[in-house]
Protein backbone atom coordinates (compact mmCIF):
# COMPACT_ATOMS: atom_id res chain seq x y z
CA UNK A 1 0.00 0.00 0.00
CA UNK A 2 1.11 3.53 -0.60
CA UNK A 3 1.01 6.37 1.81
CA UNK A 4 1.65 10.10 2.00
CA UNK A 5 3.36 11.08 4.72
CA UNK A 6 1.00 14.05 6.01
CA UNK A 7 -1.79 11.73 5.95
CA UNK A 8 -0.57 9.42 8.18
CA UNK A 9 0.87 12.32 10.95
CA UNK A 10 0.45 15.30 11.92
CA UNK A 11 3.36 18.44 12.44
CA UNK A 12 6.01 17.10 10.19
CA UNK A 13 9.25 18.82 10.16
CA UNK A 14 12.28 18.03 8.22
CA UNK A 15 15.18 17.63 10.54
CA UNK A 16 17.70 19.39 7.98
CA UNK A 17 19.72 21.78 10.52
CA UNK A 18 22.69 19.77 12.36
CA UNK A 19 20.80 21.13 15.94
CA UNK A 20 17.43 19.67 14.60
CA UNK A 21 19.26 16.58 14.13
CA UNK A 22 20.79 16.73 17.44
CA UNK A 23 18.30 17.41 19.54
CA UNK A 24 15.08 15.56 17.78
CA UNK A 25 12.87 14.66 20.69
CA UNK A 26 15.58 15.63 23.65
CA UNK A 27 14.01 17.92 26.57
CA UNK A 28 10.51 18.01 24.65
CA UNK A 29 7.85 17.21 26.44
CA UNK A 30 4.90 15.12 24.77
CA UNK A 31 2.88 17.78 24.34
CA UNK A 32 0.84 17.92 20.74
CA UNK A 33 1.41 15.00 17.77
CA UNK A 34 4.62 16.13 16.25
CA UNK A 35 6.54 14.41 13.67
CA UNK A 36 10.51 14.44 12.94
CA UNK A 37 11.94 13.36 9.52
CA UNK A 38 15.53 12.83 9.25
CA UNK A 39 17.46 11.88 5.92
CA UNK A 40 20.48 9.53 5.75
CA UNK A 41 20.30 8.29 9.42
CA UNK A 42 21.35 4.99 10.06
CA UNK A 43 19.91 4.16 13.72
CA UNK A 44 18.38 6.31 16.74
CA UNK A 45 18.73 6.43 20.53
CA UNK A 46 16.57 7.70 22.67
CA UNK A 47 18.66 9.43 26.03
CA UNK A 48 17.05 12.50 27.27
CA UNK A 49 13.83 11.39 25.55
CA UNK A 50 11.33 11.19 28.13
CA UNK A 51 8.24 9.34 26.25
CA UNK A 52 7.79 6.21 23.98
CA UNK A 53 8.17 7.13 19.74
CA UNK A 54 7.06 5.57 16.66
CA UNK A 55 9.70 4.94 14.21
CA UNK A 56 9.32 4.13 10.84
CA UNK A 57 12.51 2.91 8.51
CA UNK A 58 12.59 3.79 4.71
CA UNK A 59 14.95 2.95 2.00
CA UNK A 60 15.92 5.06 -0.86
CA UNK A 61 12.75 3.85 -2.98
CA UNK A 62 10.54 4.78 0.07
CA UNK A 63 9.88 1.52 0.97
CA UNK A 64 9.08 1.22 4.79
CA UNK A 65 12.13 -1.79 5.72
CA UNK A 66 10.62 -1.43 9.67
CA UNK A 67 8.63 0.17 12.00
CA UNK A 68 8.16 -0.08 15.97
CA UNK A 69 8.01 1.29 19.02
CA UNK A 70 11.18 2.50 20.91
CA UNK A 71 11.06 3.38 24.49
CA UNK A 72 12.99 6.06 26.57
CA UNK A 73 16.45 5.67 27.20
CA UNK A 74 16.74 2.29 24.55
CA UNK A 75 19.10 2.22 21.45
CA UNK A 76 18.00 1.17 18.12
CA UNK A 77 19.38 -1.37 15.86
CA UNK A 78 21.81 -0.35 12.87
CA UNK A 79 20.18 -0.29 9.31
CA UNK A 80 22.89 0.10 6.92
CA UNK A 81 20.67 0.07 3.99
CA UNK A 82 18.02 2.89 5.51
CA UNK A 83 17.89 6.56 3.80
CA UNK A 84 15.06 7.90 6.10
CA UNK A 85 13.89 7.65 9.33
CA UNK A 86 10.94 9.28 10.64
CA UNK A 87 10.12 10.19 14.32
CA UNK A 88 6.70 10.82 16.24
CA UNK A 89 5.18 10.92 19.23
CA UNK A 90 2.05 9.71 18.15
CA UNK A 91 2.58 6.09 18.66
CA UNK A 92 -0.50 4.63 17.51
CA UNK A 93 -0.63 5.45 14.07
CA UNK A 94 2.88 3.41 12.97
CA UNK A 95 -0.40 0.16 13.84
CA UNK A 96 -1.81 1.25 10.31
CA UNK A 97 1.14 0.74 8.15
CA UNK A 98 3.61 -2.47 7.30
CA UNK A 99 6.78 -3.39 6.50
CA UNK A 100 6.82 -3.38 2.36
CA UNK A 101 4.36 -0.45 2.44
CA UNK A 102 5.60 2.95 0.55
CA UNK A 103 5.38 6.25 1.88
CA UNK A 104 6.14 9.36 -0.41
CA UNK A 105 6.19 13.34 1.22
Amino acid sequence: MKYVLSDLFSNILFAKSFWQRLRGFMFRSRGKPMTLVFQDVKMIHMFFVSFPLAIVVCDKQMKIMDRFVIKPWQVSRYYPDAAYLVESNDIHTIEKIKIGDEISF
